[in-house]
Parts: structure tokens; sequence; C-alpha cells
């Protein structure tokens, strides 16, 4: 769906699995609404729209969620949707220079989830952000990208553990100078990729 002209779906539409929507639309509820009960795949692009209280209240059979803007009223109920596998969180345009934003509470009841991927200069606290992810029972790839948090250090203790996390890539953390993955924590992580983080100049020695 792209532009402004939305088209009413019809039966045999709305049995669709995955949608893509694509800008801003002021009756995304009135569209996706009758998608409920089969869509597994829903992705958003360029969308500053944050009214999306419905996604997390009708669509609790999602799988994938991608694109969602942020800061979001909405998004402190994403722990509704216990069968997510896939996260993708980006801040919204007009909230770029605010200077930090917080992941809702309920993500840790997200024990389904796989893949966290949070960018454009989010600038998460370290300590709560840390915490959150690291109970998370089935993470296993997490991508901090684009300015999401302004800490010089990222420290993983054991408690917090990321149990599952096979995956971690940071990509242009501007202010990282130093990762810290505390014995215990991290222990099935297989692939580690650094991309653009100027100022990271240590890293755990097993890594």
């Amino acid at each position: 769906m792209i532009g402004q002209k939305i088209e009413l779906p019809t039966s045999q539409r709305t049995k669709c699995r995955r949608l893509a929507i694509h800008g801003d639309h002021h009756d995304l509820y009135v569209f996706l609404k009758p998608y409920a009960s089969c869509l597994r795949s829903l992705q958003f692009f360029n969308i500053r729209y944050s009214k999306l209280d419905f996604v997390f209240k009708d669509f609790k059979l999602l799988r994938v969620l991608d694109g969602v803007p942020c800061p979001s009223r909405a998004l402190s109920a994403v722990g509704n949707l216990i069968q997510l596998r896939y996260l993708g969180v980006v801040l919204m345009r007009s909230h770029m220079r605010q200077l930090q934003v917080k992941l809702p509470r309920s993500i840790g009841k997200l024990k389904n989830l796989q893949t966290l991927k949070v960018e454009t200069s989010m600038r998460l606290p370290m300590e709560d952000s840390i915490v959150k992810l690291g109970s998370l029972p089935n993470l296993k790839m997490l991508l901090l990208g684009l300015n999401s948090c302004d800490w010089t250090k990222l420290v993983c203790s054991s408690s917090e553990g990321f149990p599952q996390l096979h995956i971690l890539h940071l990509q242009c953390l501007w202010f990282l100078e130093e990762l810290i993955v505390e014995e215990g924590a991290m222990m099935k992580l297989k692939n580690l990729k650094i991309s653009r983080c100027r100022g990271l100049r240590k890293i755990p020695e097993r890594f």
C-alpha cells in the first residue's frame, strides 16, 4: 500500500499473512482491522503515524512487526503481542532531538522474541535497557544501530545474561568506547559485528 489512497480489502485479501505500509495514512484502522485474524507480518516504512494502539490490541498473532515509530504511547502495550519473534523500532523524525527514549516495561513479556532492531538516535538509557533485554529468554539477535544509545560503556553482567543471544551487531554507536561482557553472560554468542563505532577501543578477549 503506497501513498494516501487506501483500498478496502476484499475477503480474499484479508487472508493475507504479510503486509507492508508505506507512508502516513489517517484511516489505517479501517484498512488493517479485517486482516487481524490472519496477519503474521506487518512492516511500516517512512511512517510518522503513532496512533497504533489497535495493532497491539487486535493483532495478537503477529510474529513480525517492523518500522514501529517511537516514542509512541501505543508501544507500551507491545507485551500483548506474545507471539512476536521480530521487533523493529525507529525514532520518529519529530523526536530526533529527544535525549532518551526508554523501552517499554512490557517488552519483558515477549518470551518468544528472537530479534530486536533498535535504530535512529533513540539514545536508550543503558542500565534500564540492558536489564530489560538481557532477561528475554529467547532473544537470539540484537541490533543496536545509528546512535541508538550514547553510552561510553556497554556492560553486560552475568545477572542480565542474554542466555540465547547468538548475534550482536553494533553499528554507528559514535560514543561507545568499551564493550564489557562479564563471565557467564552471552555464553552462546557466535557473531559479533562492529561497524562504524569509531570510538570503540576495548572488547572482551573471548571475542
